[in-house]
């Protein structure tokens, strides 16, 4: 192609761009592209039904590994009745869970499911393509918090995550024995995999 050819097929381009042209799925591919961000999920979040609950617009993209942390659970939240997870650092340790992607226009949503825990970004190793992202993620917030167990019911809805995005064997396997708080009845959220449990029938 000569350069006068070029010069012409790129200005036809940009003209069709600028007239709205071009067709209008390319245009919003390219918007979603940009319009997102990588959240890593390591509590409640890694079920899929959970996090859509308030995070429609969440995409799975990865599990994935932070190294340099430990998972923990601190005070007592009234949604879960029981103590909340969180993240500490630990250059001992590592935390598995879901990245997702999500669309900025969650971004304030996000923030308010995740009260009482503030933005913390990490880097995360996918397993999908073993690159690392960076991520936002949340840390709970309480400096004077103490440790505590979670309810079967938070406990249960980690498991379910974990198991649904299929982490690794051994990490299931200490969700599991993470020693629940024994309470009884139901809890504010009505998920799927909550029933038996809000229902008093395990």
């Amino acid at each position: 192609m000569s350069s006068v050819a070029r010069f012409l097929l790129i200005s036809f381009l940009f003209a069709a761009l600028s007239a709205g042209a071009l067709p209008t799925t390319a245009t919003n591919e390219m918007k979603l592209t940009e319009d997102f961000f990588h959240y890593f999920a390591f509590g409640s979040n890694l079920l899929d039904e959970r996090i859509k609950v308030q995070i429609k617009g969440a995409e799975f993209e990865s599990t994935g590994v932070l190294d340099g942390y430990r998972l923990e659970f601190f005070d007592e939240g009234k949604r879960w009745r029981g103590a909340v997870a969180s993240i500490t650092a630990d250059p001992n340790s590592h935390v598995w869970g879901c990245v997702w992607r999500v669309p900025n226009s969650f971004a304030a949503e996000l923030d308010k499911q995740e009260s009482g825990y503030h933005r913390l970004n990490v880097t995360v190793k996918m397993s999908s393509s073993g690159a690392s992202v960076d991520c936002r993620t949340y840390q709970y917030s309480n400096p004077e918090r103490q440790p505590r167990p979670p309810s079967p019911h938070y406990k249960h809805v980690i498991v379910s995550g974990a198991v649904e995005h299929d982490l690794p064997d051994n990490y299931i396997e200490m969700l599991k024995r993470i020693k629940d708080n024994g309470y009884r009845g139901p809890v504010e959220l009505d998920l799927a995999v909550l029933k038996e449990l809000n229902n008093g029938a395990l």
